[in-house]
């Protein structure tokens, strides 16, 4: 022991984490094995654990990954058995059905009921958690699972007082994530890097909707408003995803993009109406 590790191919090669192998023989007499392991992007490790597939040889009662190789490699043939492909998930959520959609996901567990589906449309009560605190925020997120990828999102919302909002988050941990808000009469990106929250954009806008989009090229990052999909323009300079990296964050968990809304520690009968929300790998 241990059969397989990249520890020995050092922090150059891409894939790293490796772990969690299963041994698996299929009906035609070929063994494999499934495992875990992460992906490095610039050195910064931008998604979550991933499955990775690995061929094995036994020789004299030991597994060999990879003949020849003896390691996880960024492409590998597939088993000798018929395609089955699952039917894709739209990459478009109308919020048209009676429940969400299971690639939401909400953080830690929901005491009371801040959300509700109504007539094609995601419904969030605004409440005074923030995404900084070790609490259940008003955040309905899906995991990124592209090292490319864009999130857009379709909202309408009149903050009625100045610490109201309503947007987007990159989230990661309570420490670590980005947030594009809508305001009472502006938008504005702000940046937790290490608990140390930085506003990095800032512009006029005082409509009730409003199209935000964040657009992810490995580690650039880069935020996008407007009326509609095609009148899009970017709002500050382009930002790093490594902000929610694990190496940024030390966080075991992975990435997530979604919608968020708060009061900021006041109490709030508003709500904010999301209208749709897409995202998409590259």
């Amino acid at each position: 022991n241990p059969v397989l590790t990249p520890r020995h191919f050092g922090r150059n090669y891409p894939i790293h984490s490796v772990g969690h192998a299963d041994l698996v023989q299929t009906q035609t007499g070929e063994w494999w094995s499934v495992m875990l392991g992460k992906r490095y992007v610039d050195g910064y490790t931008l998604l979550a654990r991933e499955t990775f597939l690995a061929e094995i040889r036994f020789e004299e009662r030991t597994p060999v990954f990879n003949p020849g190789e003896g390691k996880v490699l960024l492409e590998q043939k597939r088993p000798a058995l018929p395609w089955h492909p699952f039917a894709p998930k739209a990459n478009r959520d109308d919020f048209d059905g009676e429940n969400l959609d299971l690639r939401w996901n909400f953080l830690r567990t929901p005491r009371e009921k801040w959300h509700h589906l109504e007539k094609g449309h995601l419904w969030l009560k605004l409440r005074p958690h923030t995404l900084n605190e070790l609490s259940n925020p008003s955040l309905i997120a899906q995991r990124i699972r592209h090292h490319n990828f864009i999130a857009t999102m379709s909202l309408d919302f009149s903050a009625l007082t100045d610490n109201e909002l309503t947007g987007m988050a990159l989230y990661r941990r309570s420490t670590n994530h980005y947030v594009f808000s809508k305001h009472k009469d502006y938008l504005k990106i702000t940046r937790s890097l290490g608990g140390k929250t930085t506003e990095v954009a800032r512009v006029p806008f005082n409509k009730d909707k409003v199209i935000l989009q964040a657009q992810a090229n490995g580690t650039d990052l880069q935020f996008y408003y407007g009326d509609s999909i095609n009148s899009l323009q970017p709002i500050g300079s382009t930002q790093t995803l490594s902000v929610i990296s694990f190496e940024a964050s030390e966080g075991f968990n992975g990435p997530f993009v979604g919608i968020y809304a708060s009061s900021n520690g006041t109490p709030s009968n508003n709500n904010a109406r999301i209208n749709w929300f897409d995202y998409q790998g590259k």
